[in-house]
């Protein structure tokens, strides 16, 4: 059996925090699991509408159509850089 891996985390949670406070947080994020993961559910929900919507006839019924999917394209990254943060979570 391969022994599970510790992945490191993300740098911007601790920058520029002294060692007690990145113990800290390492220590929340770490034991935090289950609202962690709820809090991907959210987002995943949240991926999905945008997804879902873009998807619509009626999204291009508006003159003004690539400014919507721009905006939409820009709040799906934000989401996906979220979720980013977390890649530290076993999966």
């Amino acid at each position: 059996m391969v022994a599970s891996q510790v992945r490191q985390l993300p740098v911007i949670w601790v920058k520029g925090k002294d060692p007690k406070e990145k113990e800290s947080i390492e220590y929340i994020l770490r034991n935090n699991k289950i609202l962690i993961s709820e809090f991907l559910k959210i987002l995943d929900q949240m991926e999905a509408e945008e997804l879902r919507a873009e998807r619509e006839v009626v999204q291009y019924d508006n003159p003004n159509w690539q400014f919507k999917q721009a905006d939409r394209n820009g709040g799906i990254r934000i989401l996906n850089k979220v979720k980013q943060l977390f890649n530290f979570m076993e999966s």
